[in-house]
């Protein structure tokens, strides 16, 4: 298993991304590209940067997306709001190594279908699960969709992967669920990421024995508990 570092981007500031509704407030921390260098200069080989106004629907951080690309020299994957074609080749286009979607793709499988097939490898799957079922944007159980039978739909798929987050009924990250992980690695094909809470490195460990290929670290929420050079050790890849 490797550890990829994520943060989450409002207001072209760094904060959270704990797979909270993009309503809930949170303390803004530091400048975005100087989180991008510092995980450059620890090791690591990639980061994920996911916009929260453009998710949210209520604004956009390209500007400071473009920075990152540039200031970053190891693989960006880059999500938050991405519903067109022309933003996946525009992202792409930019230095983004992959993008990571969520909303539409599952909510539009002949769109995600012909996604995967046109960007093959390049296309990672983010979904919020409440109780082992997908949820939709405005945090309710999709009651019809256990995120198993979504998890066998993408096999079929050329993704990057699947990345999970699970949330309570508020639509807050809530801690590791290794059984569920566990159950995921079971089915997959692809690569699964754990993308929600993750507080202690015998965390990490923990989902490495279950089978997760990869587990995002929040760098905003983790900064000063976690040690990111044991971290990366460990885990960088």
């Amino acid at each position: 298993m490797v550890v990829v570092p994520i943060i989450g981007l409002r207001n072209g500031r760094c904060v959270p991304y704990i797979g909270a509704a993009h309503t809930v407030e949170h303390t803004r921390v530091v400048d975005p590209v100087v989180v991008a260098r510092d995980v450059v200069q620890q090791g690591f080989r990639r980061l994920i940067v996911m916009d929260l106004d453009a998710e949210g629907g209520c604004g956009s951080n390209a500007q400071v997306v473009r920075e990152i690309l540039h200031a970053a020299d190891i693989d960006v994957l880059i999500g938050g709001g991405l519903r067109s074609e022309r933003e996946i080749e525009r992202l792409l286009g930019d230095g983004a190594a992959q993008v990571v979607i969520g909303g539409r793709a599952l909510e539009d499988w002949w769109w995600l279908e012909d996604m995967a097939s046109k960007f093959s490898g390049e296309i990672i799957v983010a979904a919020s699960v409440h109780d082992r079922r997908i949820a939709t944007r405005d945090w309710t159980p999709l009651t019809s969709r256990l995120v198993l039978d979504v998890v066998e739909e993408c096999n079929r798929l050329e993704l990057a992967g699947l990345m999970i987050t699970v949330i309570d009924r508020a639509g807050t990250a809530l801690d590791a669920d290794l059984p569920l992980m566990q159950d995921l690695a079971a089915v997959a094909e692809l690569p699964v990421f754990w993308g929600g809470r993750t507080d202690l490195i015998s965390d990490l460990r923990a989902f490495a024995e279950r089978g997760t290929a990869a587990c995002a670290l929040d760098l905003s929420v983790n900064a000063a508990a976690v040690d990111l050079r044991a971290v990366f050790e460990e885990f960088g890849g």
